[in-house]
């Protein structure tokens, strides 16, 4: 039996090897041998949480904390051992910004057969955990391009920008029925996750909407411009060049 003190020392571990990691994922000066070397010691301190005697002791009170990593963890854990029904049910009856650590964890774990439990998830009435539910579905690489189709039209604006960054390409028919709606949508994170959908489905209409979002520039303009950026000529160039004499837009032009 693993002493008491010993596991809750692992737990605070892993969540504080937790958060290095995240940070690692989005650091500019860390290379793939770096970041693959923090992913490993993390996978270490989960790997001490996967013992019988932790789950009671440890794991499942991880899950009245207020720290997103702890409760990352735990949930990890808890797929790692294969209690996935427990993990999902306490993603339901949970709300942000645990449900967003639970989802996290869903996110990035190995558990066999998750993304099914998941995609049935999606039948649940409940607009919140879908868009939730798409965006773990969608980093996994785990919903059929049929199923992301639906959610273009969803009513939560999450669930529509998930959906595009997980069907690519689009399906042709998507980009005829869809894609201008989008690209014109109310909303500037749709209208971002659009373009950056029908740039890389080689769509003509998407890359006019990006000059065009360059131009005039409001809202998700950084986005807009680091596309211009990958995949203009000289004279989209000049375009980004341009928007150095504005104080407010210089950062992003110039990145």
């Amino acid at each position: 039996m693993v002493l008491l003190d010993v596991l809750e020392e692992y737990l605070d571990e892993a969540a504080f090897r937790w958060v290095q990691w995240e940070r690692t994922l989005v650091a500019p000066d860390f290379t793939l041998a770096e970041t693959a070397e923090r992913e490993e010691r993390l996978l270490a301190c989960l790997e001490g949480l996967e013992d019988e005697d932790a789950l009671d002791t440890v794991v499942r009170p991880a899950f009245d904390s207020e720290e997103a990593p702890r409760i990352s963890a735990a949930a990890h854990t808890l797929l790692a051992l294969g209690e996935v029904e427990e993990v999902l049910v306490r993603l339901r009856g949970t709300e942000a910004p645990a449900r967003a650590a639970i989802l996290r964890a869903l996110e990035v774990s190995e558990a066999p057969g998750l993304g099914a439990r998941l995609l049935e998830l999606l039948k649940l009435e409940d607009t919140a955990l879908q868009a939730g539910v798409l965006e773990a579905l969608a980093f996994r690489q785990e919903a059929p391009a049929e199923v992301l189709v639906r959610f273009f039209r969803h009513d939560e604006q999450r669930a529509q920008v998930a959906a595009l960054r997980g069907a690519l390409p689009l399906p042709e028919d998507a980009v005829r029925r869809y894609l201008p709606a989008l690209l014109d949508s109310a909303h500037p994170g749709i209208r971002a996750a659009a373009m950056e959908a029908g740039l890389a489905s080689g769509v003509r209409l998407a890359w006019e909407a990006c000059r065009k979002a360059v131009r005039s520039p409001g809202a998700y303009a950084r986005e807009a411009m680091v596309l211009l950026a990958l995949g203009g000529d000289e004279a989209e160039a000049s375009l980004l060049v341009d928007w150095l004499e504005s104080a407010a837009l210089r950062a992003d032009s110039l990145w």
